[in-house]
């Protein structure tokens, strides 16, 4: 079936598909290696290089998650599952919440940074705050929205899950198969 903006469908394109696993795929490593390292003690070696690689695939994120927002806008999402109104409405609210907190942690990511930094040698950042003051602000409001990102990660599985236990599957219309 072609790509429209007008044609009703039952899956997500293809597009929506590729970017929504890619990024998710992203989100869930930088977050569970994030607290792996926070939580546990390792090697100085170790945490240089996954935190190095962590920041590479998560400014490499930033124009996956830009050109994910343009898709989102350009090719719109399959008709709503059949459901109760409230359900449409929040699932609709939980999309544009988890969109938000990306972005947020995406945009904080970067101004956190002190010092300049390289995505696997291919694009570089340069560090934007150097006033301790100013990056302490943005540490704060970027681990709130990594927890808000969290919960809303959750929740979103959450709702998956429930789904696919009251008989009613939402998973296969984000999926590869058909496409």
């Amino acid at each position: 079936m072609p790509l429209s903006l007008t044609n009703p469908r039952i899956r997500y394109a293809w597009p929506q598909v590729v970017l929504h696993w890619l990024s998710a795929a992203i989100i869930l490593w930088v977050m569970c290696s994030g607290a792996y390292l926070a939580l546990f003690e390792v090697s100085p070696s170790r945490k240089a290089a996954m935190a190095d690689f962590n920041i590479s695939i998560s400014l490499l994120l930033i124009p996956v998650f830009i050109v994910r927002c343009v898709v989102r806008m350009a090719i719109p999402g399959p008709s709503a599952h059949a459901g109760r109104r409230y359900e449409q409405l929040l699932a609709q609210v939980v999309h544009l919440a988890l969109y938000g907190a990306i972005a947020l942690v995406l945009v904080t990511g970067v101004l956190i940074i002190d010092e300049d930094l390289s995505a696997f040698g291919v694009l570089h950042v340069p560090a934007l705050f150097s006033e301790h003051a100013w990056r302490a602000a943005w540490v704060q409001v970027h681990f709130f929205s990594l927890g808000l990102l969290f919960a809303l990660i959750i929740l979103h599985i959450g709702a998956v899950i429930k789904h696919q236990l009251a008989g009613r599957s939402v998973l296969w219309r984000m999926w590869f198969s058909g496409h």
